[in-house]
């Protein structure tokens, strides 16, 4: 994260990314629940699946879980290249 950017202003950045990096479609559903942006920006800020899944009092395969929706919803072929 760059010196004074806040979780959202990159969410928004990543999300717009995504759209265009994936070619998101309204059909795609790319509302995004409020768990699966808190997920992101965890993820965006460094955590590890396991770390995310503390953070949140989840288990790390319910966190796997979301982030398996996420790209599903992205068109990403892979957590690399959406993070």
């Amino acid at each position: 994260m760059k010196f004074g950017q806040s979780s959202g202003e990159l969410l928004s950045k990543f999300i717009e990314a995504a759209i265009k990096k994936y070619e998101v479609t309204e059909d795609s559903s790319l509302s995004l629940s409020p768990r699966e942006i808190e997920i992101i920006k965890l993820l965006a800020d460094g955590a590890s699946t396991a770390e995310a899944a503390l953070k949140l009092y989840l288990s790390k395969y319910t966190v796997r879980d979301y982030i398996s929706n996420i790209m599903k919803r992205l068109n990403a072929q892979n957590r690399r290249r959406w993070l």
